[in-house]
């Protein structure tokens, strides 16, 4: 008899550079203080490049082709929209404000509202733009037009999930991601989603324990021993970061074995302890190298401000040299922090989990990937310009 076919199974490999990856984020930092942030755009393209072109499926890079003068151009887009769209808002919401209450205590609460609907248009616009920019082997990702509907998908979960207190959390996920993942197409195969949100039900068991189960017993002992009770709260949210890490890794893990395009499939190896280690190591780092820079400066300015010596322009006395000089290592600090710690960031948290993810990821039957063809491109009026102008998104 026959044997099937053994399935092929590939482990992409990531191949970023820290050191590259370091000096294009300070490089393009310093570009964007001088532009007064209007190099973002750019910025954020260069580092998706970047990430990008360090996926390898069997040898073959990930390439993004977008733009930085597309995202500045869909910015402006959707600024002008928006500042329509959110004052027409205003100006209704506050007249009925008056009148239904005889003053405006509530009409800025009431009038954030119609920014939800546009949290979510935005995030679905901007995975469709960086999906149709996103390409492998030359074919092209893309994503359907069916932002708007979306938009009420979202919404009637959020009411779900907030009239749940939150329980329901996992099922309006799990949904969302299948709305976005049954709309994405590589060439000319379709991505599905397939399974039960009940799998993702059980991770968030920890999240919703570390929530509710202190808050009951420090509602038990609110009168019996307010210390306790408090300690029990506090124990909760010590342990809440690291529960919802453990869910995020579990959910990513769940949600990708979940999709397959065509008859490739995926599984992963995503774990909640090398995230944590990632987390907690990149962050101590981080604190090290800012603390010794501080430190040293620190130092050199307190020598510095000692110095009596005096500047002095014709017969008056401008200012004591060292406190002008203290000022100066004081500015060049803040401004050495803010340019390092995007860059460090990037490098020792940003890019050690994407690395982690990709490499602990197998894609099984990759010899489906074969009968792939390309399609035509998605055009894109605002790119992500809505997700810029609201500072909501996808990743990098």
């Amino acid at each position: 008899m026959e044997q099937p076919p053994a399935r092929e199974a590939l482990a992409p490999s990531y191949h970023g550079s820290g050191g590259s990856l370091f000096w294009l984020m300070f490089r393009t930092t310093i570009y964007n203080l001088l532009t007064l942030g209007f190099y973002r755009f750019w910025q954020r393209t260069k580092t998706r490049q970047h990430f990008w072109n360090g996926i390898r499926v069997a040898g073959s890079p990930l390439e993004y082709t977008g733009t930085g003068l597309e995202k500045f151009l869909g910015f402006l887009i959707a600024v002008v929209f928006l500042a329509v769209y959110l004052g027409l808002f205003q100006i209704g919401f506050f007249f009925l404000g008056l009148k239904l209450t005889g003053g405006a205590e509530w009409v800025g609460v009431v009038s954030s509202l119609p920014v939800i609907p546009l949290v979510y248009y935005a995030q679905y616009r901007a995975q469709r733009y960086v999906l149709s920019r996103t390409q492998l082997r030359g074919i092209r990702f893309s994503m359907s037009q069916d932002a708007v509907r979306y938009v009420f998908v979202a919404l009637w979960h959020l009411l779900l999930t907030v009239l749940s207190f939150g329980i329901l959390y996992p099922r309006m996920q799990w949904y969302l991601e299948k709305f976005r993942t049954d709309r994405t197409s590589y060439g000319t195969m379709r991505m599905l989603l397939t399974g039960s949100w009940f799998s993702l039900l059980r991770p968030w068991l920890r999240v919703l324990a570390c929530v509710y189960l202190p808050a009951i017993v420090m509602g038990i002992l609110l009168y019996q021993d307010k210390k306790v009770g408090a300690g029990f709260m506090a124990l909760g949210l010590i342990f809440l970061p690291f529960a919802w890490v453990y869910y995020r890794v579990a959910s990513f893990r769940i949600l990708t074995e979940a999709k397959s395009v065509g008859g490739v499939s995926f599984t992963s190896g995503a774990r909640t302890g090398s995230v944590l280690a990632i987390y907690m190591l990149g962050y101590l780092l981080i604190g090290v190298i800012m603390t010794v820079i501080a430190t040293i400066v620190g130092s050199v300015a307190t020598l510095v401000s000692d110095t009596p010596t005096k500047v002095v322009v014709g017969w008056e006395t401008l200012t004591d040299l060292g406190q002008l000089l203290t000022f100066g290592l004081i500015m060049a600090v803040y401004l050495g922090i803010f340019l390092t710690w995007s860059a460090m960031h990037a490098v020792f948290i940003s890019q050690p989990l994407l690395s982690h993810f990709v490499t602990t990821l197998l894609i099984h039957d990759a010899q489906e990937l074969d009968l792939v063809r390309q399609r035509e491109q998605d055009d894109f009026l605002e790119a992500e310009g809505f997700a810029d102008a609201l500072d909501v998104g996808g990743a990098f």
